[in-house]
């Protein structure tokens, strides 16, 4: 005899697998189009880039925090990935994916959904809250957790617990902020550890374009320390990063991600932030 929670879990399952396989069945050219870019726009590379435009702009501080948060959010991701190890919708339901490279790993939670909601809940709490900035942000959300939803690499589940997970990251970052902020370097290398593990148990499953946003994060990092040494460090770095990106290319076309030159741009331009600021110190 069955307890009323499998039942309950069962009932869930068939609603979703229902829901998603409606999904399924009303995909057009425009619509794949539409999600692909959005889920793209969405991915951790994306928001390295948005630091290396910060850095260039002389907002070091800015893009720091955006890093920060970006790289927490995509730890705390992997390890939840790890400790539930859940089969993707497109490989229960035995369709094809559309945007396979957004799909590496495991299920739960959504990265994307999860990266966004600690990303933007933790820039909200920083600047002043209005009503416009609420709706903007709320929309991007839905907007990438539908995207999830309709390529069919998540499950309603995923995303939710994505949105919950991230809105609580965000908020935890905001409160430890003058701590991790104040002690930044110490912070980054626990950081550069923790995504190394999670990227040298995801190598042996995936490809080699996950290395790309490993050396993204090392590259864009070491900076960010401001310590003497990380200007020799990051061009050791950028150099076997780009051998890296180049192979990725070959073996995967168009598909390569953006993540290290994005990293690299981010190194130098808050290098050059931080050689500015000493110049003015010393003068």
């Amino acid at each position: 005899m069955q307890v009323p929670l499998e039942i309950f879990a069962r009932r869930w399952q068939t609603l979703q697998a229902e829901f998603m396989l409606a999904l399924f069945h009303h995909r057009s050219p425009l619509l794949n189009m539409l999600f692909i870019g959005v889920s793209f726009l969405g991915n951790y590379a994306s928001f390295t880039v948005w630091a290396a435009a910060l850095a260039f702009f002389r907002r070091a501080a800015q893009a720091q925090t955006l890093f920060l948060a970006a790289s927490a959010a995509m730890i705390v991701t992997d390890l939840f990935k790890h400790a539930f190890d859940t089969k993707r919708p497109y490989l229960h339901l035995h369709v094809e994916p559309l945007y396979l490279q957004s799909a590496a790993g495991a299920s739960f939670p959504s990265g994307h959904v999860l990266l966004a909601c600690a990303v933007f809940t933790y820039l909200l709490l920083l600047t002043r809250v209005t009503p416009l900035r609420v709706i903007a942000v709320c929309a991007w959300v839905l907007l990438l957790a539908l995207s999830r939803l309709y390529l069919l690499v998540h499950w309603p589940i995923d995303v939710f617990a994505g949105a919950v997970i991230g809105v609580t990251l965000g908020a935890l970052l905001y409160n430890l902020r003058n701590v991790l902020l104040h002690n930044f370097a110490p912070f980054l290398w626990v950081m550069i550890i923790a995504i190394s593990v999670i990227l040298h148990e995801t190598l042996v499953e995936d490809t080699m374009i996950h290395l790309a946003f490993g050396f993204s994060a090392l590259a864009a990092a070491l900076v960010t320390t401001g310590r003497t040494f990380s200007a020799r460090i990051l061009t050791a770095t950028g150099l076997l990063g780009l051998l890296i990106l180049l192979t990725s290319v070959f073996a995967s076309g168009l598909a390569a991600p953006l993540a290290i030159p994005s990293g690299i741009l981010t190194g130098m331009g808050l290098d050059s932030s931080q050689e500015k600021s000493d110049t003015l110190v010393d003068s």
